[in-house]
């Protein structure tokens, strides 16, 4: 599931690029559903906190400035305008537990199995985000695995 920090990232996104539609996207709710999932670019500098920043569409200024700079001073920059965030993939280490992995990504869309010498080598596929993830596993410890973009 996505963090409260990625919401932000998609709702400063959407605002930066100035395509809210106050018509369209009246709460979080609406801009979750529109964004959640999605790989989004950052326009401005985001603060290393989890609170994000606050964006009213609605409002004449959509974004309070005096305590975005604040926020930026207090917790420091955690992305950089024009960045995208760490892909879901970049957790994933060789050695890993299939049992962790499943915890992260959720359960697998595809599954199989094949003989590796005296081996059995089960492969899982896991969709996150914009991501396929292809992890190979034996004796439930991933050895291997593949990120392609959907």
């Amino acid at each position: 599931m996505f963090s409260r920090v990625q919401v932000s990232i998609g709702i400063a996104a959407v605002a930066a690029l100035g395509t809210v539609n106050p018509a369209a996207a009246q709460n979080e709710a609406a801009l979750k559903a529109a964004f959640e999932g999605r790989r989004v670019t950052v326009r401005i500098d985001m603060p290393g906190t989890s609170d994000g920043v606050d964006v009213n569409a609605d409002a004449k200024a959509a974004i309070d400035f005096p305590r975005y700079r604040d926020d930026l001073k207090r917790y420091g920059i955690a992305l950089h305008a024009g960045e995208a965030p760490a892909s879901q993939a970049g957790r994933l280490r060789k050695g890993m537990l299939r049992a962790d992995i499943e915890g992260e990504f959720g359960r697998p869309a595809q599954s199989s199995e094949r003989p590796e010498g005296a081996l059995t080598v089960l492969t899982l596929v896991f969709t996150s985000g914009e991501e396929r993830i292809a992890a190979e596993f034996v004796e439930d410890v991933l050895i291997r695995y593949t990120v392609v973009a959907r």
